[in-house]
């Protein structure tokens, strides 16, 4: 929550203002490594609410994209099955998303990950709808590349390669192209260079098209074949995660992808699929009739992207969410069809939804067990009467999912655990992290600082612990050395201000202020940190 901010700085510094619209910064630091729209989006968020004076800005504020980003999402969803299906599957599907794990939590990041969905979501959907009509509007048309270009400027080329993957499946089952010509591309390519490049050519111009370039490798090609940071995994990363990170969509995800998947196909296809003969498959593909198109859009929107995801080297939880609405939908169209006719469930089937039930204990349990993990060992311990009455509640929806999963009635499964999911991130959310102390490092840090240098004058230096969030709360005061640069620095700033790692044969008591301990997540490690000053006093 706390961690994750970039842009600020450049906004806050007089002598950066000018070039971070451009390059944006970290500090003294330029920040290349992602395209600039959700610094752009959290500057102006920060500008509107403090009328043009940044010392007066706050952190909600840069979350606020990701917040507007994330309820766009839930509606997009929500319209797509409108479309496509019933507003019951809009409804259930727009509820899956915005209290699944991994967009509630990125709602709350000052990130550009809920930016970039939002303009990928919406894209495929003006993507649906030009393929479905057959008129050549270009109403759509224009709408759809805008969005391309955004999520370009977003982050890359997420965007681009899930609806290029999306439109070639489409594409080849049919066995037609011509509809491509709907999405006016040579007026799509005008619109996305018009957009892009003018950013592109001031960036490359003010730190060098070479250097540029050789990034803009290192996070795309680079990315793929060697994990970057430390953030590495096997293929089925992600599959094993989203059982987790969309709960409690993920009930029954699995088997209404593989069933809508089945209705996607040409039926030729999906009916020798069955008995796994993948000659006659490659002839029912050459002599097909084709299948329902809101799966085979669907299918064609989580499946390709979803095996490079896996392929790709760098793994990071969050990367397959542009994916999770069209789960939404497939998972929301199952059940829907669930409540018109009964469904005989497979042992595999019962196997997993048993599964899937002692995750949701696990869930209803969690603010208990997160809200003693995370105590601060100086706390003592103490009876919170919200979450025991948070838990009572959790405890009688859980019983409601159990015995709802024991009668097959799924959708009173799915019901009562969304409302397992809302409860718990209200109590996660509004009172287990506000009071963990141990997570908020730099707050702790920053309340110490606050004692010794309430005029917010003393420079700062940071060894080791170099948090983005620092930066933004040091209103950009702070220098990020290492070791060997100590001597230096503290020679510079005779009345600077250290924080370093914690060792005890190498504090001196006259310099020494307090120490601090966390847990520093966005790292997932523990931290012990002193606060010195440079000079005795």
């Amino acid at each position: 929550m706390f961690e994750s901010i970039a842009f600020p700085t450049a906004a806050r510094n007089p002598d950066l203002h000018a070039g971070g619209l451009v390059v944006p910064m970290v500090g003294e630091k330029p920040r290349l490594n992602k395209p600039p729209m959700i610094y752009w989006l959290q500057s102006s968020s920060s500008a509107l609410l403090t009328g043009g004076q940044p010392e007066h800005d706050r952190i909600w504020m840069y979350r606020l994209p990701s917040l507007i980003a994330g309820i766009g999402i839930v509606l997009i969803t929500f319209q797509l099955g409108l479309w496509m299906f019933e507003p019951r599957v809009g409804l259930l599907a727009g509820a899956l998303i915005a209290l699944s794990p991994v967009f509630v939590w990125e709602a709350h990041q000052a990130r550009a990950d809920m930016v970039m969905v939002l303009f990928t979501t919406l894209a495929l959907a003006l993507l649906y709808r030009i393929w479905q009509r057959q008129d050549r509007s270009w109403f759509l048309a224009i709408g759809f590349w805008i969005c391309v270009s955004l999520g370009i400027l977003t982050k890359g080329p997420i965007t681009p390669m899930i609806l290029i993957l999306t439109t070639l499946s489409i594409s080849f089952v049919c066995r037609d192209f011509r509809w491509l010509g709907r999405t006016k591309p040579v007026i799509g390519l005008f619109i996305v260079l018009l957009l892009v490049l003018p950013w592109v050519v001031l960036v490359a111009l003010r730190v060098g098209f070479e250097n540029y370039a050789s990034l803009v490798f290192d996070e795309t090609l680079g990315r793929s074949a060697s994990a970057k940071e430390g953030h590495a995994g096997p293929p089925g990363y992600h599959l094993i995660l989203l059982v987790v990170l969309f709960w409690p969509g993920s009930m029954l995800a699995g088997a209404a992808v593989l069933q809508q998947f089945s209705t996607a196909l040409p039926r030729k296809v999906s009916v020798i699929a069955d008995k796994l003969r993948p000659r006659r498959i490659w002839q029912a593909i050459v002599h097909r009739t084709p299948g329902e198109p809101q799966a085979l859009f669907l299918i064609a929107w989580v499946v390709p992207s979803w095996i490079i995801f896996e392929i790709v080297r760098t793994k990071l939880p969050h990367y397959t969410m542009p994916l999770y609405p069209a789960i939404a939908l497939l998972t929301a169209k199952s059940l829907v069809d669930l409540t018109r006719a009964r469904w005989s469930l497979s042992r595999l089937e019962r196997t997993g939804l048993w599964f899937w039930l002692v995750l949701c204990a696990v869930i209803a349990a969690s603010p208990m067990i997160l809200n003693s993990v995370l105590r601060s060992q100086n706390t003592a311990p103490s009876i919170d009467p919200v979450l025991i009455a948070g838990l009572v509640i959790l405890v009688g929806l859980f019983v409601v999912v159990s015995r709802a999963i024991f009668h097959q009635n799924l959708m009173r499964a799915q019901l009562a655990s969304l409302a397992i999911a809302w409860l718990t991130s209200i109590t996660l959310l509004g009172r287990v992290l506000p009071n963990a102390e141990m997570i908020w490092v730099t707050p702790g840090l920053m309340q110490a600082i606050e004692k010794i240098d309430p005029e917010h004058t003393r420079p700062i230096a940071a060894i080791e612990y170099h948090e983005d969030s620092l930066v933004f709360a040091t209103r950009s005061r702070l220098s990020r050395i290492n070791a060997d640069q100590l001597g230096a620095w503290s020679v510079q700033n005779p009345a600077g201000l250290i924080i370093q790692p914690y060792h005890e044969d190498l504090i001196d008591p006259e310099t020494f202020i307090a120490r601090i301990t966390g847990y520093n997540y966005s790292r997932g490690r523990r931290v012990d940190l002193a606060i010195q000053t440079t000079t005795k006093p």
